[in-house]
């Protein structure tokens, strides 16, 4: 067996190499103990960011060349950077802009634009486009922000939302799930096949004016997928999955409850999507991992790195990114977690920026995140027993633990990957970090990390035979 290792860290390491060694026998004094024959039962999908319309007016209002753009691909994509391969897509516009059904009473859609010019127009199409050209077996779920104003109850914009936002009338609520077909059909026809779409954004965001909201109390959310949007995808026959929720975890049990314990409604949806903004809530996580886990999956399908006074400071924001990843997957059964915005849209706090020059640079949230993204491929799983005998402080809600870690295997059984936050009170740096690595039948090995910072995400990659 041999092993690397790679580190992030405040002083300035960045996916920095870092010396791993592997040694038979168990550790004498393990940091992280891992068991390789416990395994979950869901693969992991992927990581990646969300297309909203930003990146593409970003750079397209600069007037950049695609080979300035270029970076911008590389960097998120390309082998040396942080490779994702999964796109969250919105449903034409997050903003009160265009849609592509823009005539009001045209409940067949026969001017729906199949050419998505408004997405072309910004950019989107095209980033979408060259994505795939770059990751074959990318991944794409859509989401939807609002419908078009005809639509909502008394033509409310699409920024904000009415509550209940659909008109009473049901051909307003059959048509809107039409148009969500449509639109993945509309793609497809581009030669962009679509994995899965949300049946809404945020639909318990009752509180905003500055984006485009289609707010869905929870039974309504249940009559919409269980009397049209399920009935409307299995009538067109189509793979794409769908996902209820797509908001903070806090909403996740009664959701959960009200559409998976409804057997028309659960049987048309494949999982949730959660978002971060209430932070870790390890309870809503644990409950619907306990109920629902072993049937319908759950993936993070939005975090953005937005400026909070319970993160003040970059490397704290940064932290939050690899923090999460081990809450949401270890906790909930999570599968996938995605950045909400690339480039634009996260208040000045996206992971990649551009420069005044037309390049682009990264935060350091880009790195934390990189240190899963480059190394926990798709399709393999979470190891299920993965323990921190020590790990010092308690995680508050908020902030992770003194150590945390979650690991990974291949379906080969021929690759682990083991992912190590430390933030302990101690500012000193861990000279020799062993992890105990069970390999089954009695078998151990040590795997030795030297020089570990505080404060540093770190990723050890195993290969042999598990």
């Amino acid at each position: 067996m041999r092993a690397q290792g790679f580190t992030t860290t405040p002083t300035g390491k960045k996916w920095s190499p870092m010396a791993a060694r592997v040694s038979g026998g168990a550790a004498g004094s393990p940091k992280v103990k891992v068991k390789t024959d416990a395994v979950d039962d869901w693969p992991i999908i992927g990581f990646g960011g969300s297309v909203p319309e930003m990146p593409g007016w970003t750079m397209g209002n600069l007037s950049l060349s695609e080979e300035q753009r270029q970076p911008f691909f590389d960097m998120y994509f390309g082998d040396d950077g942080a490779r994702y391969n999964f796109l969250r897509l919105c449903i034409h516009t997050t903003f009160d802009d265009y849609t592509f059904a823009d005539v009001p009473g045209d409940f067949n859609l026969e001017h729906f634009d199949y050419n998505v010019t408004g997405d072309r127009e910004n950019y989107k199409f095209q980033t979408v486009k060259k994505v795939q050209e770059m990751v074959p077996d990318l991944t794409i779920i859509g989401s939807a922000w609002s419908p078009p104003s005809w639509m909502k109850l008394g033509n409310h914009s699409m920024n904000g939302s009415p509550n209940p936002c659909l008109k009473r009338d049901p051909r307003y609520h059959e048509v809107w799930a039409k148009y969500l077909v449509t639109w993945v059909d509309a793609y497809e026809r581009l030669g962009v096949p679509i994995w899965a779409i949300t049946q809404q954004n945020e639909p318990q965001n009752y509180f905003t004016q500055n984006w485009a909201t289609c707010v869905f109390e929870p039974e309504a959310q249940l009559a919409f997928i269980r009397d049209h949007l399920g009935p409307a995808m299995k009538a067109a026959n189509k793979s794409t999955k769908l996902f209820f929720n797509d908001d903070d975890k806090n909403f996740l049990p009664d959701v959960a409850k009200l559409i998976l314990e409804d057997e028309v409604a659960a049987g048309y949806v494949h999982g949730a999507g959660i978002h971060w903004y209430l932070h870790d809530q390890y309870q809503a996580l644990q409950e619907y991992k306990e109920k629902y886990l072993s049937k319908y999956s759950l993936m993070t399908t939005e975090a953005a790195t937005t400026i909070e006074p319970d993160f003040n400071t970059p490397w704290e924001r940064a932290l939050r990114f690899p923090h999460s990843v081990i809450v949401d997957f270890v906790h909930g059964g999570s599968r996938a977690f995605v950045d909400y915005s690339m480039l634009g849209g996260a208040g000045g706090n996206e992971n990649v920026y551009v420069l005044d020059n037309g390049t682009f640079g990264a935060r350091e949230t880009y790195y934390t995140f990189g240190q899963v993204t480059r190394y926990m491929k798709k399709g393999s799983y979470v190891l299920s027993s993965v323990e921190v005998p020590n790990p010092g402080k308690a995680p508050d809600g908020v902030h992770p633990a003194g150590l945390e870690a979650m690991a990974t295997i291949n379906p080969e059984r021929t690759e682990v990957v083991i992912l190590v936050v430390r933030d302990e009170e101690s500012e000193a740096t861990d000279s020799t970090f062993e992890i105990d690595v069970q390999l089954g039948n009695g078998q151990h090995v040590t795997v030795t990390l030297d020089d570990v910072e505080n404060r540093s995400v770190s990723t050890v990659v195993v290969t042999g035979k598990f």
